[in-house]
C-alpha cells in the first residue's frame, strides 16, 4: 500500500481513571503518526468520560464515543464501525504500546506480503524507558497462518496484532461471552483472505496485570462459559473452508486450552466439581479429532494424557515452569471456597 496507511487503534475504556493516561500517552508519542484513536467509554462511572474529552480537545487525531455499559465487546465492535483506517489494532484502557510499535507493524503490514502481524508480548514494569528505547535490526519473518500458531498470544488474543480493516469488518466479536478475543481470531484467521502473517520479534505490547481485572473475578459459571466457548470456536473453525492443517492447529489449541482451563479448575477445587461432567463431555466428543489429525504422535500422546489427567498436567507444568508454584500459593490465598 502506497503512501501512509491510516492505523485505527481501538481502546474499549471502563473506570480507567488510575491508567487510561498512561495508556493514550503511549499512543500519542508513536513515531509513526498516521493514526486515529478511537476510545469507546463503555458507561464509565468514574472520572473516565471527562478525561476521553480532554484528551480529544488536546489531539485532533482523538475520536471519543460515549455508550451505555455493554462489556468489552460492545465498545470493540463500536469502535470497528467509527474507524477510518486502513488497518485496525485493538488495546486494552491499562495496557501500552512502545513508542516505536505501530512504525514496525505498518513497516510489516504495508508491503502487503501479509494479512496480519503479530509482535512479542511483554509486562509493564511501571518504567518509562521500556517504552522509550528504540528498535534496531529487529528481526521480521513471513510465515503461514498455521505457523502463527505456534506463539501463544498468535493463536488467541487481539492485542499486539494489526489486522487489515476490510477484513475485520466482516466479523464481530460476541457480546456478554467470555473468550470473545479468542472466538474473533479464529474467524478472522481461518478467512480465506488470511493466508499469511509477520512476526516481529521484539515487544511491541505490554501488558498491565490488573488484579482487579474481570479475568481475576471469574465465578464457577464463568469457568463453565469459558469451557463452553472453547467448544464452539472448535466447532465453528470444524466448518470453515481452512486448510486440514490449520484445522489440526485448532485441534492442539482446543486442547491446549482445555488442559489450561482444567488446571485452573483443580486448583479451585469447588469449580472443579461444578464442570467436572461437561468437560469431560466435550473432551470426549473431540478425543477422535485429536487422534485423526496430523499432529505429531507425541503431541497427541501428551495432550491426550493432559486433557484427562489434571494432575499429570499440573506435575509437567510444576516440572517446566518453576514461578508455577508461587501462582499456586496466590491462587489458594484468593480462593476462599477452595
Amino acid at each position: 500500500m502506497a503512501g501512509n496507511p491510516l492505523v485505527s487503534i481501538i481502546v474499549p475504556v471502563y473506570n480507567a481513571e488510575l491508567y487510561l493516561e498512561r495508556c493514550v500517552n503511549s499512543i500519542l508519542r508513536q513515531t509513526y503518526h498516521n493514526i486515529e484513536l478511537i476510545l469507546v467509554d463503555d458507561g464509565s462511572s468514574d472520572s473516565s468520560p471527562f478525561l476521553c474529552d480532554e484528551y480529544a480537545r488536546k489531539d485532533k487525531r482523538i475520536i471519543v464515543v460515549h455508550e451505555e455499559n455493554g462489556g468489552v465487546s460492545h465498545a470493540r465492535n463500536t469502535g470497528i464501525e467509527k474507524s477510518k483506517g486502513d488497518y485496525i489494532m485493538f488495546v486494552d484502557n491499562d495496557d501500552v504500546l512502545p513508542y516505536y510499535a505501530v512504525e514496525l507493524y505498518v513497516s510489516k503490514m504495508a508491503d502487503g506480503s501479509v494479512d496480519v502481524v503479530q509482535g512479542n508480548i511483554g509486562v509493564w514494569k511501571n518504567d518509562d524507558s521500556d517504552l522509550e528505547k528504540e528498535y534496531s535490526n529487529v528481526q521480521y519473518k513471513t510465515v503461514l497462518i498455521d505457523d502463527l500458531f505456534e506463539k501463544r498470544a498468535g493463536r488467541t488474543y487481539v492485542w499486539g496484532k494489526m489486522y487489515k480493516t476490510d477484513i475485520v469488518r466482516r466479523y464481530r466479536f460476541p457480546e456478554g461471552r467470555y473468550y470473545e478475543d479468542v472466538r474473533f481470531n479464529a474467524l478472522y484467521l481461518t478467512d480465506t483472505d488470511v493466508q499469511k502473517a509477520g512476526i516481529i520479534d521484539t515487544e511491541t505490547y505490554l501488558r498491565y496485570n490488573n488484579l482487579k481485572s474481570a479475568s481475576h473475578l471469574w465465578t464457577a459459571d464463568d469457568y463453565l462459559d469459558i469451557i463452553k466457548a472453547i467448544d464452539e470456536i472448535y466447532e465453528i473453525v470444524k466448518a470453515r473452508p481452512c486448510s486440514d492443517s490449520l484445522k489440526d492447529r485448532f485441534v492442539r489449541q482446543f486442547f491446549t486450552q482445555f488442559c489450561i482451563n482444567k488446571y485452573h479448575f483443580l486448583l479451585r477445587k469447588k469449580y472443579d466439581r461444578v464442570v467436572r461432567r461437561v468437560i469431560n463431555e466435550i473432551r470426549s466428543r473431540h478425543i477422535k479429532d485429536l487422534w485423526r489429525s496430523g499432529l505429531a504422535r507425541k503431541y497427541k500422546l501428551a495432550l491426550h494424557v493432559f486433557s484427562a489427567s489434571n494432575p499429570i498436567y499440573r506435575l509437567w507444568l510444576l516440572q517446566t515452569d518453576p514461578t508455577m508454584k508461587n501462582y499456586e500459593k496466590t491462587i489458594k490465598k484468593e480462593c476462599t471456597e477452595c
